[in-house]
């Protein structure tokens, strides 16, 4: 399971790769059945050869297509995000040539092909203007190597040709149309259905077009949602996640910056002004400097991580910020209560968590571990219920631990290793997922509904003081040191 974590663009690629050769021979024998139909006098025909007087024939038609998608497919190879899938698309064709040739079937642009060069070479030119952003232009006019190749139109235009051809194809063969569609001919408007090889060609069209979509879509996108009790860490929270990945992740990879929201800028530039504390005696420690909202207050903190080599996408992770007393009147509101009759909560940020909720992919739900240790204070577990009930058949569920640095003694005691080292975080992620479920029948029941099998630890490296309080160990520039939100980032993919 966690080869397939860790690889999952590399199985994408060979799964699109088995489905692109697989499907191109019995593609091809649709392409040469329906060739054949329409060459009876078809809706295609009729519609081309009504029209042949003003514009041009079915031919000249098919040579500037011709023309123009194989300018696309080629772009795509120079695209700096849709290299892969073009070369994909590329072995596609190849596929499809073979799968003609076993057929014997030659298409009718082939027989023409030197007779309408200029149709082909006008349809690549329309291709290049339409495609190419100016930006790539004044690089090449200007003889230089442009810096960012991304020419986004091409795999939309791509996915529309494909997927018309495909329906046209399918549609040109199983449908049987009236007499009438055939140029000259007047007869008994009957419509029937061409039944042999229905069920291949439907799954064939079906599935290049479902697969074709899949891969051409320039940029995919992932919207993630944290929801929390009061006090449960969730400023923290926004203010560790993209710091802890910016320092361990994006300093030594080759990955794009975080695109970050103005409320989080703020957050994060609240870091800068933390009171280091150092006598000497051990570690030195800071000062908690995010306070908990008001419950009016409702703050944005989002951040976008690019992510993927072979198929690029993006990672928006999505953080409202607001008093923890919105949580059960929010709840109330996704079973069905109407806002205004809400006796609790800001009828404004409910409307907004309401939003968030239903926008999201995945929904993270945020175990504060200090509630769950302490018995004069409450989980409210009970809460997320709802949201599991909601949104659990269609949206992805993930647990999270916060404050999970309250194990870090009993992890001690029982391992022997440190929680605080990266190496040992997996191994402490098995153990607060053991421990949670122990502590909380609810939690462990609301897992087992989901199918969840862990729940990820974040957490700052903290000490007690002499008072018994946690307090956070900072580095000499006076920032927090935070654990496990790379790895909850990275499972969010």
């Amino acid at each position: 399971m966690e080869w397939l974590q860790s690889n999952q663009e590399q199985v994408r690629l060979l799964g699109y790769l088995a489905v692109m050769i697989g499907l191109g021979v019995p593609l091809a024998t649709l392409v040469s059945r329906s060739h054949d139909s329409a060459t009876q006098g078809t809706l295609t025909r009729f519609i081309v050869e009504s029209v042949t007087g003003f514009g041009p024939g079915l031919v000249t038609l098919e040579a500037f297509g011709l023309g123009g998608i194989l300018t696309l497919m080629l772009l795509l190879l120079f695209d700096d995000k849709k290299w892969a899938q073009g070369i994909l698309l590329w072995i596609g064709l190849g596929t499809l040539t073979v799968g003609f040739w076993l057929s014997g079937f030659v298409p009718r642009i082939a027989l023409q092909l030197w007779a309408h060069l200029g149709h082909v070479a006008l349809g690549a030119t329309a291709a290049l203007l339409l495609v190419v952003p100016r930006t790539v232009w004044d690089s090449v006019l200007d003889l230089r190597i442009p810096r960012r190749r991304e020419f986004r139109r091409a795999p939309k235009l791509i996915y529309i040709a494909v997927m018309g051809s495909v329906v046209l194809l399918y549609v040109e063969y199983h449908v049987v149309y009236p007499p009438v569609f055939s140029p000259g001919t007047i007869g008994e408007a009957t419509v029937g259905v061409r039944l042999d090889n229905l069920f291949v060609d439907s799954v064939t069209a079906a599935g290049f077009i479902v697969v074709t979509r899949k891969f051409m879509q320039y940029e995919a996108k992932k919207t993630v949602a944290f929801f929390g009790k009061r006090n449960a860490g969730k400023s923290v929270l926004a203010y560790c996640a993209p710091t802890d990945y910016m320092n361990r992740v994006a300093r030594y990879a080759d990955v794009p910056p975080l695109e970050i929201s103005q409320d989080l800028y703020e957050l994060l530039g609240q870091g800068e002004e933390v009171l280091i504390e150092d006598d000497g005696s051990g570690p030195q420690t800071g000062e908690w400097f995010i306070d908990n909202n008001e419950q009016n207050d409702l703050e944005e903190f989002s951040w976008t991580i690019k992510d993927g080599k072979l198929f690029p996408k993006n990672l928006q992770i999505d953080i409202r910020d607001h008093a923890g007393e919105n949580l059960p009147p929010f709840v109330k509101a996704l079973s069905g209560v109407p806002i205004d009759e809400l006796d609790r909560g800001n009828p404004e940020v409910i409307r907004a968590l309401l939003e968030q909720v239903e926008n999201a992919d995945t929904i993270v739900l945020l175990i504060d571990v200090a509630a769950l240790r302490d018995p004069g204070d409450s989980l409210d577990a009970h809460l997320y219920g709802e949201i599991i009930s909601e949104y659990g058949a269609s949206k992805e569920i993930v647990f999270a631990a916060t404050k999970a640095d309250l194990y870090d003694s009993e992890f001690r005691n029982e391992t022997g290793l440190d929680p605080y080292n990266v190496g040992n975080f997996d191994r402490f992620r098995r153990f607060v997922t053991r421990k949670i479920q122990r502590e909380s029948n609810v939690i462990a029941t609301q897992m087992r509904d989901v199918g969840a099998d862990a729940v990820h630890p974040v957490y700052v490296r903290t000490v007690e003081d002499e008072n018994g309080d946690r307090v956070p160990v900072v580095t000499d520039d006076g920032d927090l040191q935070p654990f496990g939100h790379v790895e909850l980032q990275e499972r969010l993919k």
